[in-house]
């Protein structure tokens, strides 16, 4: 291979990466970032101001906010889970990316690669 393909090999893989930084960071501050903020800002028990309460009627009114929340809280779980688990996939090795990265590597070292 010579400086000019190896150039453009680097282009492509450069591009290759910012492609992947760019749907890792959608990935983060869409489905993570913003499920969590919504979880941090749930609030665990509703005390209305403007009324009293009865111990019973505290515990049905809370045992359904708690119901209702908790219902939210995990659907926002679920999915902050199923995007970690894709950021993981997309940036394991198993992609183009790192084949490449590893390909050039061994370019730089002096070690004779078979072309793919």
């Amino acid at each position: 291979m010579n400086i000019d393909g190896y150039l453009r090999r680097v282009h492509d893989g450069l591009g290759r990466l910012e492609e992947l930084i760019s749907k890792l960071n959608d990935v983060l501050e869409n489905r993570v970032d913003a499920n969590l903020k919504v979880v941090s800002r749930t609030l665990l028990i509703d005390l209305p101001s403007d009324r009293s309460f009865s111990f019973e009627d505290f515990v049905a009114t809370q045992s359904k906010y708690i119901t209702a929340a908790s219902a939210d809280l995990i659907i926002r779980n679920k999915e902050v889970e199923r995007a970690t688990t894709e950021l993981v996939q997309v940036s394991s090795c198993e992609n183009s990316l790192c084949r490449f990265v590893s390909r050039s590597a061994g370019f730089r070292a002096g070690k004779s690669r078979k072309r793919l």
